[in-house]
């Protein structure tokens, strides 16, 4: 988003008609950001908005590394679908590694239990056992709800979209 000037909000200036690259028949204007046909443009209504809609994002694409001087070929289109498709994949499979950080605390918890166990055990008397057995088992109650709320909101979305991509896989095939 453009940062509007405070001169330019009071008093909007006049319209700056920009040409655009060279061969084409479209310029657009700089208080608007969008294309509008040349003058000996206008009687090709639909080839104006199309060649003013590559414009746009002509433009939109150059801040992101393609000129909007050279025509997008087929190569070119390939190389970029492949490189995107790659950023999505890679951002999926980061986000199924940190999640394994989550195996760890399954770790934890079966030390916390194995602590507890023998701890219990070597209590003596059997009131002490009663009081520290209920203790133990109101605290798993809580760690397990607890996992279970991560569970709902974080692992299982992440399963169901990689069950999802994987029947869509083998749809294809």
């Amino acid at each position: 988003m453009t940062q509007v000037n405070s001169a330019h909000s009071r008093n909007p200036p006049a319209q700056l008609i920009v040409p655009c690259p060279v061969g084409s028949n479209v310029s657009h204007t700089e208080d608007f950001n969008v294309c509008r046909p040349s003058c000996s443009e206008s009687s090709h209504g639909v080839l104006a908005v199309v060649e003013g809609g590559r414009n746009v994002l002509a433009r939109y694409q150059e801040r992101r590394g393609l000129s909007k001087y050279e025509p997008l070929n087929f190569v070119c289109l390939m190389g970029i679908l492949v490189r995107q498709s790659y950023y999505a994949l890679a951002a999926i499979f980061m986000m199924i590694l940190n999640l394994l950080a989550l195996l760890q605390g399954f770790l934890y918890l079966t030390r916390f239990i194995f602590d507890k166990t023998i701890d219990i055990s070597n209590a003596d008397g059997t009131a002490t056992k009663v009081y520290k057995l209920t203790r133990f088992i109101v605290e798993l109650l809580i760690v397990v709800g607890i996992q279970v709320v991560v569970c709902i909101f974080m692992v299982f979305p992440v399963c169901h979209l990689i069950a999802n991509m994987y029947t869509r896989v083998l749809d294809t095939i």
